[in-house]
């Protein structure tokens, strides 16, 4: 069965997602149709939460679970405002696509919230955003830091 396909580009990330998906939808068989336009700007905030390894020893793999994925839901809804299309990687790590126009004071409350250090890249690609997101995480890492990092691309 052939595939169809929607792409959308917009600031704001559920819009995007939303859009693409009606274009999907509207696609005949094996056709692929594009709409939407922006800045090409993307940012990604990567979400790591702190010391969350070491409660499973007191508590349960099952419980570590269930706590995260507690966490991927407050940090949906906190970033939902910010357009924000947030996904678990596995573990202790979270991601989110959020608008390029969020500041590192908007996200501090979030970082306190569920205790976690967020580095978030904003760059003219996803792929560099997210390179940038993880650089800003692995430094707060390094200096056993719980806050948050931007960095943009130059």
């Amino acid at each position: 069965m052939p595939l169809s396909s929607g792409s959308y580009a917009d600031v704001n990330p559920r819009v995007a997602e939303r859009e693409a998906f009606r274009l999907a939808i509207k696609a005949g068989p094996g056709e692929s149709l594009v709409n939407g336009s922006d800045d090409g700007i993307v940012a990604i905030a990567h979400i790591d939460l702190i010391d969350s390894t070491s409660s499973t020893a007191w508590t349960s793999s099952y419980q570590l679970y269930e706590h995260v994925w507690g966490v991927v839901n407050q940090v949906r809804l906190y970033l939902a405002p910010y357009g924000g299309i947030t996904l678990y990687l596995g573990g202790d790590n979270i991601v989110s696509i959020i608008q390029p126009i969020i500041r590192e004071e908007d996200i501090r409350p979030l970082a306190s919230l569920v205790n976690a250090r967020i580095g978030v890249g904003i760059a003219r690609n996803g792929k560099v955003a997210m390179k940038l997101a993880t650089e800003a995480l692995d430094t707060l890492r390094s200096r056993n830091n719980h806050r948050v990092l931007v960095l943009r691309e130059d």
